[in-house]
């Protein structure tokens, strides 16, 4: 029980710390469409980014990601029943002692595992999550800094999120620079403590920017790959061509959600 409470009061801090990140990267872009920017449809498109990111961000954490509700009882026996000519289920068991239900149809056979924490079988892209205990449909990954799973329901706010929070921290890189160039550099009168802290502020910005986009980029070619993150993080990077209609089907569409009554 303790542990279950310290973790969850480390999740919330996380969070926090994310959120007051954010604030500060938010300030920063909005001092910069105030007082650096060169007209008024920048600085409206600046604030609309700030709102953008802002929005995908309450949306990625709060947006039920795609869970599943638990099944009560599970009673199942290895049998195999046939649907007609063309089509089968067989249910049985594994030498690792897993369930598994193999489904053939017009030859082809899909394969089903069975989760023992929800009581249901898993259909293809379904993946159990440890940290909320329950089965996503099309999960990506649990993202320990949102405190939310990535599955079907947030995957389009999440990549929204990404490329707004790039554009964000490149606008208050843009920023330090602005105030190191004009306000220190320019003038020459500025403090060498206040020159060393925007300088600093400038370096950390610009690895934070690096590994943002990075992870961005990776996403988005796990998306046109039409896999997830982590099956290229766990098989590596295979020869698929990128299918960039159905990436984006998938990214602006959110699915109806799945849900099994209990038994």
């Amino acid at each position: 029980m303790h542990g279950w409470k310290s973790s969850l009061c480390i999740g919330f801090l996380r969070i926090k710390l994310v959120m007051l990140q954010h604030l500060k990267m938010y300030m920063g872009v909005l001092v910069y469409s105030l007082v650096f920017s060169e007209c008024a449809l920048g600085s409206v498109l600046l604030v609309c980014l700030v709102i953008a990111n802002s929005l995908s961000f309450m949306q990625v954490c709060v947006l039920d990601p795609g869970r599943v509700n638990k099944k009560v009882h599970h009673r199942y026996s290895p049998d195999t029943i046939f649907i007609g000519d063309s089509a089968s289920t067989q249910i049985s068991m594994s030498k690792s002692g897993e369930w598994i239900r193999r489904i053939k149809i017009d030859g082809i056979v899909f394969e089903e595992k069975y989760c023992l924490e929800c009581n249901l079988f898993r259909i293809s892209g379904m993946s159990h999550c440890r940290e909320c205990n329950r089965c996503i449909l099309d999960m990506d990954h649990h993202c320990i800094w949102l405190g939310n799973c990535i599955g079907r329901n947030n995957m389009k706010h999440f990549h929204v999120y990404l490329y707004t929070l790039v554009a964000v921290i490149y606008t208050k890189l843009m920023l330090l620079y602005k105030i190191y160039k004009v306000y220190l550099q320019g003038n020459g009168d500025g403090s060498k403590a206040l020159i060393a802290v925007v300088l600093l502020l400038f370096a950390v910005y610009s690895i934070l920017f690096g590994v943002m986009l990075l992870f961005t980029l990776f996403h988005v070619y796990a998306s046109l790959c039409t896999s997830r993150s982590r099956d290229i993080i766990r098989y590596g990077i295979r020869s698929r061509p990128p299918k960039v209609k159905m990436a984006c089907m998938n990214l602006c569409t959110i699915r109806s959600d799945i849900s099994f009554a209990y038994a």
